[in-house]
């Protein structure tokens, strides 16, 4: 499941379809979910780096997967 969301994100990209946090915080579910802190994180990073907002949500769905991973991130810290 979340590597089928991660794929349709980044077809996404690669049509140029605007995103936004409503379009990314699924994947950043998904991904937690599943365990997978590192993508998670790059899927926050992405989003920043598209200078789409890191809200709440996208906060917590990262928190979430490194806790469940037994992960620390520092970038919980940057927010």
């Amino acid at each position: 499941e979340w590597r089928q969301a991660v794929w349709l994100l980044s077809e996404m990209s690669v049509r140029r379809v605007e995103t936004n946090s409503i379009v990314y915080n699924p994947s950043i579910w998904a991904c937690s979910k599943a365990g997978e802190w590192r993508q998670a994180l790059q899927l926050v990073d992405s989003m920043t780096d598209n200078r789409v907002e890191v809200d709440a949500i996208s906060r917590v769905a990262l928190i979430s997967a490194c806790e469940m991973s037994g992960e620390f991130s520092p970038w919980a810290e940057r927010g």
